[in-house]
């Protein structure tokens, strides 16, 4: 069956009587309704009407459709009172239009760069065992590379001279000068300290024999180790060792000990200085870095004594290279503007303060090579 342009009218049928209901019957039209109310009080009047016979409703098109006719036994206020009624009810109103969704980004407050730099010094470097100072070369720079292949060692060696004399520490240009920087690349990292430490355990820098094993441990992808001297007022220079028997005085070749008078909160006459740095780097752990890279990190290493092989900095420098978890957005693979400012400061700070006011004067120096003062 086919049933095409149905227009369905809707029927009250008691009985041989058929009441039409259709929305353009005659009937309807007839209806004396003056408004919404009147029309919705009828409705219920026929529904209490139609709460009491059988009903049904009648769908035809006018006629017969293929001699057929559809009738559906379902009470007739689910179908016209009801709609009708909640057509009677005032539409609510139109919600009003959702406001557009902005995207927030929430970000962790900046510390900013003043502290940063004060953080950076304070927790970057230490002091020499007996002068308390800051340690930096006082005699010429001579770096050594070995372990990798000939044109690679060069460049790394070249490399180091190039910071040092960049950042103002001395460099010895002599040809065949004594190396007292040391760098090693290896895939036996531990053996090779092994047998550095056996051969010289004064390489490890001042310590007590009760941390000699702790020392001579491979602990970082690169690592390193400074043997220092004190300078005294004189010039008379010892390398710190554990048999040096007070805090006020250096060992030297010439005399058993030289006393020195001043104040240690200030200038005392005292200076810190690198004798040897050995540096050794595991080369099983530094495939994703290119020898440039590798390069400036060392120089950071050689040209200052650093104690921050696990601290991520809050700024972006080369010594969170291998800081483990640190983010790549505190990371350079070169020596950036912050490690540069810090060594051209820690070579321009008066050898001869006290380590606190040497800090100070760094970080101060740091903040005005950043404002390009």
């Amino acid at each position: 069956m086919r049933i095409q342009a149905l227009r369905p009218t809707l029927v009250i049928q008691k009985g041989s009587s058929v009441w039409p209901l259709a929305a353009n019957d005659r009937y309807w039209r007839k209806a004396d309704i003056r408004n919404r109310a009147a029309f919705v009080r009828q409705i219920d009047e026929c529904g209490k009407l139609i709460r009491q016979i059988p009903t049904t409703i009648e769908a035809e098109s006018g006629g017969k459709v293929g001699g057929v006719r559809m009738r559906l036994a379902i009470p007739l206020f689910l179908v016209l009172l009801l709609p009708i009624r909640a057509a009677a009810q005032p539409m609510p109103a139109a919600p009003p239009p959702a406001q557009p969704i902005e995207d927030v980004t929430v970000e962790a407050p900046r510390i900013p760069q003043e502290q940063a730099i004060h953080n950076f010094v304070d927790s970057s470097v230490q002091p020499s065992f007996f002068s308390g100072k800051m340690t930096t070369w006082q005699t010429g720079v001579c770096p050594e590379t070995q372990g990798l292949i000939t044109e690679l060692a060069l460049s790394v060696t070249k490399r180091l001279r190039e910071v040092a004399a960049q950042v103002g520490a001395s460099v010895d240009t002599k040809p065949g000068c004594k190396p007292n920087v040391l760098v090693y690349f290896t895939r036996e990292p531990q053996a090779l300290l092994d047998q550095l430490v056996k051969q010289n355990e004064d390489m490890l820098g001042y310590h007590e024999v009760s941390q000699t094993r702790q020392l001579a441990t491979i602990r970082h992808p690169i690592q390193a180790w400074y043997a220092t001297a004190t300078r005294d007022e004189n010039g008379e220079v010892g390398l710190d060792n554990a048999s040096m028997p007070c805090m006020e005085c250096v060992f030297t070749g010439r005399k058993n000990f030289i006393f020195v008078a001043g104040n240690r909160a200030g200038r005392d006459g005292l200076r810190a200085e690198l004798g040897r740095v050995t540096i050794i780097g595991d080369l099983g752990k530094l495939d994703d870095y290119d020898t440039r890279t590798l390069a400036d990190y060392v120089a950071m290493l050689a040209l200052s004594q650093v104690q921050a092989f696990e601290t991520c900095q809050e700024i972006p420098t080369i010594m969170n290279l291998l800081v483990p978890a640190c983010g790549l957005d505190r990371q350079t693979k070169s020596l950036g503007e912050i490690d540069l400012a810090y060594l051209g400061a820690l070579y321009h700070t008066d050898p001869n303060l006290a380590f606190q006011y040497q800090k100070i004067e760094i970080s101060h120096q740091m903040e005005d090579r950043l404002k390009g003062k």
